[in-house]
């Protein structure tokens, strides 16, 4: 079974974006965050068998937030207060305990990743022990491992 995650914030002004928000302004930087989390809920509506929003904060403000971008087509999963190797590793943990054979996790900030990747990557896991998609800043926007080790 194949699951998507994507790591999501709750959109307050201040809390996302913070450096676009240095020139934009904090609303505007949220404004954008928020079409952000849209666009991509959106996209990968219908991308694989199950889709999660695991969001930060743990507050109910925070997943009445998730709740709207999510509908009906994805689960929320409230992210653990760690550093992000540690919610990444707790999110495959958590998927592949509910029954994935696939996970990819991407992130908010590829508002025009395009589903091709994505699908590509759930393929390339048959070849392949970890997928990853490398950003020009140096980070990486997709993470793909078969298993958790």
């Amino acid at each position: 079974m194949r699951h998507l995650g994507i790591f999501v914030k709750e959109p307050v002004p201040g809390r996302v974006k913070t450096r676009l928000a240095a020139t934009l302004g904090p609303d505007a930087a949220a404004d954008l965050y928020r079409a952000f989390v849209g666009d991509l809920t959106e996209r990968f509506r219908t991308t694989a068998d199950v889709r999660w929003l695991g969001f930060t904060p743990v507050t109910e403000s925070s997943r009445a937030a998730m709740r709207s971008f999510a509908g009906r087509d994805f689960q929320l999963w409230p992210q653990p207060d760690a550093d992000l190797g540690v919610r990444i590793a707790d999110f495959f943990d958590f998927t592949y305990k509910k029954g994935a054979t696939q996970t990819v996790l991407i992130g908010s900030d590829s508002p025009n990743l395009p589903r091709e990747l994505v699908e590509q990557a759930f393929t390339a896991l048959a070849a392949t022990d970890v997928v990853l998609g490398p950003a020009t800043d140096g980070g990486y926007y997709l993470v793909v491992p078969e298993k958790v080790i």
